[in-house]
């Protein structure tokens, strides 16, 4: 692990019950064959009497901060510890792994306070509070199932898959209100399955529902009443998590928010949202900001009054959608400092909603409105009112709502459903976010999306090509004498183009190209590279040696007819960005791993020297493209010299003012 990220995952099928203590040191080894000598920590019965080394157990009520034994000699050169379970006297009771999950949770959520229950072989119901594990109780579910499934009559009758929900819930419930009638029951199950063919997975969801369902009946003390937090296994947890939820108990599912979460920022979702009415909200939104908060805007939908607005606040969320357009929640979450997105249905209720400081509009319910709706209202609302549609927005009509002016789409319910993995999630997301375009480029560059035309356009420098494609529309190209990598908006229809020798003026029509000034047309050994308009209208285009030749490149800036040399001496041009008031101007020289940072003047021009803005020299990594966002903030990708050099990832945002 490289802090709270899991580097890389390998498993063994050997354990204590089949080593000697002597032998634990060289399956250490092979399992970690190739990895850095990093320290070692062990949990579970590795630390029995009768694995590598005896950890001996913790009383409670202990903190739940685990404590360590070491292994003698550092093993194969790493130090290795391994965790103490924790026991319970009376009555009497031991756990050894558990401790270890339930660390983690309180790592990720230090003030949680209630009950955790660890469903596995031996689940376990421990009651947590102040940071301590104060009591616990074990049930043997897990292990009776294994037993009951496998290894008696019943192994004939139930067989694998998912459980079906209508089945297991019936079952839970048999079992808890009629638990005297759940034995014969379990007989019930070989004697269906014979005489009427008793589907197997049914079987499996009856025997799952009776025992998880007596488990329920005993633990009753412990559920009743409290916040539940299930960590565990997804499938098992989604078990545990409806047989609580059909008593009334909203349990949150430990792996839910954070591994929900990493999948959909994965996928390049960035914008969170957790509605207030679903299991535990505060507690996942105070999952995601600590885990996400820098790479995704974390917030609560349903939010509903401003003491709801306060609360989304301390738990670190930064952005609040509501149904409705109530103007006090609005003024309360501007007041603190977060973003409002407020439901709107009517110019009435959108004007109002911008009168009290709403960062921009949710439109709700979208399916009544519509992208004819939205028509209408852009001719009225204020220039660059950002317009989001929430509720029957699919992948079938998100290019009809762009090309009215949507900024973007609530999609909550088609990405997530309680009870759904982050597998589930991901292949969702996967299907949202498709592939725009899978044209192969020898070298892409230059990508830009033009809002007139509702179209991306994009290079292959290598293969001397513009590319154009619209959201709802057939992909075409341009083929240039000369390398072609960047573009800047000058109308509708008309681009300035970036080659290695000219900048030209491009009809989007038909093609048609206008040379406007000579860029290095005395230099056959540099080409261009990345490019972008500026706010006071002028067009930033960087140069660089074919063959990345050190300091063979330059950042020029062409204005009112004029191209002047801004910056020499540099051999990758990269990252050209600006800020929203357009009085500062970004560059990056890839190969130096630096970005810099320049003042402009009122007409767009460097008022002094540039300065460094980000140096990942120590991080090993080359800035490529960046952008900076409407607040200020600048995001850009990275290749990592040593380890990665074809990933790109995020570098860090930061505030693009100083």
């Amino acid at each position: 692990m490289s802090g709270r990220t899991v580097v890389e995952a390998r498993d063994s099928d050997q354990g204590m019950g089949g080593l000697t203590p002597d032998r634990f040191a060289g399956v250490l080894a092979q399992a970690t064959q190739g990895w850095p000598a990093v320290p070692v920590i062990a949990c579970g019965m590795v630390g029995s009497r009768q694995g590598w080394v005896e950890a001996p157990y913790a009383p409670v009520p202990c903190p739940a901060a685990p404590r360590m034994v070491a292994v003698p000699g550092d093993p194969g050169g790493r130090p290795v510890r391994v965790i103490c379970g924790v026991r319970q006297d009376d009555p009497a009771d031991v756990m050894r792994g558990e401790e270890t999950q339930i660390a983690g949770l309180l790592a990720l959520d230090p003030d949680f306070d209630g009950i955790a229950c660890l469903p596995g072989t031996h689940t376990k119901w421990v009651r947590i509070s102040a940071g301590e594990i104060c009591n616990f109780k074990s049930f043997m579910t897990g292990e009776l199932f294994g037993l009951i499934a496998n290894q008696s009559v019943l192994r004939h009758s139930v067989g694998e898959g998912d459980c079906d929900p209508a089945l297991f819930r019936d079952a839970v419930s048999d079992a808890m209100s009629r638990p005297e009638r759940g034995y014969a029951g379990l007989f019930q199950l070989r004697a269906e399955s014979l005489l009427s063919g008793l589907d197997p997975a049914a079987a499996r969801a009856r025997l799952s529902g009776t025992l998880i369902g007596w488990e329920m009946a005993a633990a009753r003390p412990w559920w009743l009443g409290s916040q539940v937090t299930i960590i565990g296994a997804p499938a098992l947890s989604a078990l545990y998590a409806d047989a609580l939820a059909a008593q009334g108990v909203p349990a949150a599912r430990m792996s839910d928010a954070r591994a929900v979460g990493h999948a959909l920022i994965q996928a390049g979702i960035t914008r969170l949202e957790v509605p207030l009415n679903s299991p535990d909200p505060l507690d996942s939104i105070r999952i995601l900001s600590r885990e996400f908060g820098d790479a995704a805007q974390i917030g609560a939908g349903t939010v509903l009054t401003p003491d709801q607005v306060q609360a989304v606040r301390d738990a670190g969320g930064r952005m609040v959608l509501s149904p409705n357009c109530d103007t006090g929640v609005i003024r309360a979450t501007v007041e603190a400092g977060m973003a409002s997105y407020p439901g709107v249905m009517t110019p009435t209720e959108a004007f109002a909603a911008l009168a009290a400081g709403a960062t921009g509009l949710k439109l709700f319910p979208g399916e009544l409105i519509g992208p004819t709706g939205l028509r209408a209202m852009r001719a009225v609302l204020p220039a660059g009112t950002d317009c989001w549609a929430v509720g029957g927005v699919s992948v079938d009509n998100m290019a009809e709502w762009r090309r009215v002016g949507a900024a973007g789409f609530g999609i909550g319910s088609s990405l997530y459903k309680p009870g759904d993995s982050a597998d589930t999630v991901a292949a969702k997301a996967a299907a949202i976010r498709m592939i725009f375009d899978d044209t192969p480029c020898t070298l892409g560059e230059g990508a830009l999306w033009h809002p007139d035309r509702q179209s991306l356009i994009w290079f292959d420098i290598i293969g001397r090509r513009m590319f154009e494609k619209p959201l709802d529309g057939a992909r075409r190209h341009w083929d240039f004498a000369d390398p072609v990598s960047a573009a800047g908006i000058v109308d509708a229809d008309l681009i300035i183009v970036a080659s290695s020798r000219a900048l030209s003026l491009v009809d989007l029509r038909d093609g048609a190209a206008q040379v406007l000034v000579p860029l290095e047309a005395d230099n056959a050994a540099t080409r261009s590279n990345d490019g972008r308009a500026d706010p006071q209208g002028g067009f930033w285009i960087g140069t660089m040696g074919l063959n990345a030749e050190p300091g063979a490149g330059s950042i020029w800036r062409f204005h009112r007819g004029e191209l002047r040399r801004l910056f020499p001496d540099i051999t990758i041009t990269n990252a050209i960005c600006f800020s929203p008031e357009g009085d500062l101007a970004h560059f990056a020289d890839t190969d130096r791993s630096t970005i810099w940072q320049v003042r402009l003047d009122r007409d767009g021009w460097p008022a002094g020297d540039p300065q460094v803005f980000i140096d990942l020299n120590t991080e090993g990594l080359n800035p490529d493209g960046a952008v900076i966002d409407a607040e200020g903030g600048l995001w850009g990708g990275s290749t990592a010299r040593s380890t990665c050099p074809r990933r790109t990832c995020l570098v860090r945002p930061s505030a693009a003012r100083t």
